[in-house]
């Protein structure tokens, strides 16, 4: 035994309140779609913003390991010529000892 004007005036009963109640729902919908591609391409930008930073650190890196490479290439140039002076020294030595042992 359902009275005709509550059930016409309940607001759960009401066909303007359902259709605005869907119209809020398609809205809802619609705004976390939004925010799901804008996320979406948020997703893609820190992407391309942490490729861009790892090629900027290899090019870097890249750049630490020629310079290394010409600082060891320098320092074993270095260590030839120390190596051929000592070298030449020792046997110098070597040739005074042999001397003046010969003359004792």
């Amino acid at each position: 035994m359902t009275d005709p004007e509550i059930t016409t005036t309940h607001p759960h009963f009401n066909r303007e309140t359902r259709r605005g109640k869907e119209v809020q729902l398609e809205q809802l919908e619609a705004k976390i779609q939004e925010l799901e591609q804008a996320l979406t391409e948020l997703k893609a930008q820190a992407s391309d913003a942490r490729e861009m930073l790892q090629h900027d650190s290899i090019d870097h890196l890249e750049q630490h390991l020629q310079e290394a490479r010409l600082d060891f290439h320098n320092l074993a140039d270095v260590a030839v010529e120390a190596w051929d002076q000592f070298e030449d020294a020792a046997e110098a030595l070597w040739h005074r000892i042999q001397d003046r042992l010969g003359k004792l």
